[in-house]
């Protein structure tokens, strides 16, 4: 697992408490959690503790639940030294995936529209005030990829006076 001596330093020590049916506990679980992510590309934004009806369990949620994928052989790393079941939060951090779009628009180009997640979950629409030279749509790509995992689908804009129907 990918950790810093100071993760590995608390991670040999016998200061953990556990609860009784031996997982860490609560708290201790989610610095453990924050402690292992702190020097990876992406980072949980959240750490919940949730109930599924049967039993509690720990989320985790990602820009996208494609980035996390990414993360498995940690998580599973996580899931053996906290004792706690970490799950995957399913939908993508709207907020922070628009902000990603908005804050690489090559320059020359605006936003003429708000970006949308497709329905799928796999892919980010944007519309730009003008046509985008296909190596300069590529780089944009690959860099949305990066921090979202998702495609960025570059969709040309309908002609004024088109209402869409």
């Amino acid at each position: 697992m990918k950790n810093s001596a100071r993760c590995r330093r608390r991670r040999n020590s016998s200061q953990y408490e556990r609860t009784s049916d031996y997982r860490l506990e609560i708290n201790i679980a989610f610095q453990e959690i924050d402690c292992a992510f702190q020097d990876c590309h992406h980072r949980p934004f959240r750490i919940a503790r949730k109930w599924d009806g049967d039993q509690d369990f720990l989320e985790l949620a990602f820009i996208t639940p494609g980035i996390a994928v990414q993360y498995h052989e940690l998580i599973q790393d996580l899931e053996l030294w906290t004792l706690w079941e970490i799950r995957i939060r399913k939908t993508p951090n709207e907020h922070a995936v628009l902000e990603a779009v908005r804050n690489t628009v090559p320059n020359g180009f605006r936003l003429i529209r708000t970006p949308g997640i497709c329905n799928d979950r796999t892919s980010v629409c944007v519309h730009c005030d003008g046509d985008i030279p296909e190596e300069m749509g590529d780089a944009w790509s690959k860099i949305i990829r990066n921090i979202t995992g998702l495609e960025l689908v570059i969709c040309p804009d309908p002609p004024v006076g088109d209402s869409g129907s």
